[in-house]
C-alpha cells in the first residue's frame, strides 16, 4: 500500500511529492484519500501569447525524483489541494497504484472502499470551476443523503477557495 507526500508548495510552483509503503493496518486516519476524474474537459496553459486550451492533456511531476506524467485533472487537483508551508499525506490511484502493473491495479480496486474508509477524510476534487452555485447545490445534496444513511460520520463539504 502506498502514500503520496505531497510536498509544500504554491499554485504556481512545480509539483514534487514521494511514495511512501506502508502497510494497510497502521494507516488508519493518516492520511486523506483523493476522489477526481482521469479525463475533465479543458484547462488552460498560460504562454506568452496567452491561454493555451489543452484537452486530457499531461504534465509532469516529480515523484521520488523521476518525473512522472500525470492526467490534468489529478495534477490540477494536487496543485490545488497542497499546503503551502508543510507536506500533506494523500491517497491517489493513479499515483499510488502501479498502473502498469494489472495484477496490482486489480488487487487494489477490490480493497478501494477500504481505502476510502480508513482516510482521515475524502477529498472530491471536481475541477476548477467548483465555485459554481449548481456544484455547492449538488454537493449539498450528498452531504444530505450521505448524512441520512449514516449519522455517525457526518459529510461536510468546504471548497479550497474557502480554506485558502
Amino acid at each position: 500500500f502506498r502514500l503520496l507526500i505531497l510536498q509544500p508548495g504554491g499554485p504556481e510552483d512545480p509539483i514534487e511529492c514521494s511514495l511512501k509503503c506502508v502497510r494497510r493496518c497502521d494507516v488508519s486516519s493518516m492520511y486523506e484519500a483523493l476522489s477526481y476524474a482521469w479525463y475533465v474537459s479543458p484547462s488552460y496553459e498560460r504562454t506568452d501569447k496567452g491561454p493555451k486550451l489543452r484537452w486530457n492533456s499531461s504534465y509532469t511531476i516529480l515523484c521520488n525524483g523521476i518525473e512522472v506524467s500525470i492526467w490534468t485533472n489529478l495534477w490540477l487537483a494536487l496543485r490545488r489541494i497542497r499546503y503551502r508551508k508543510s507536506s500533506r499525506v494523500v491517497w491517489a490511484d493513479a499515483l499510488c497504484i502501479d498502473q502498469s502493473n494489472v495484477e496490482e491495479r486489480n488487487q487494489q480496486v477490490l480493497v478501494m472502499s477500504s481505502i476510502y474508509s480508513r482516510a482521515s477524510r475524502t477529498l472530491v476534487w471536481l475541477g476548477e470551476d467548483a465555485q459554481d452555485s449548481t456544484v455547492r447545490q449538488a454537493l449539498e445534496i450528498v452531504c444530505q443523503l450521505v448524512n441520512q444513511w449514516n449519522e455517525s460520520r457526518p459529510a461536510q463539504y468546504r471548497t479550497i477557495y474557502e480554506n485558502s
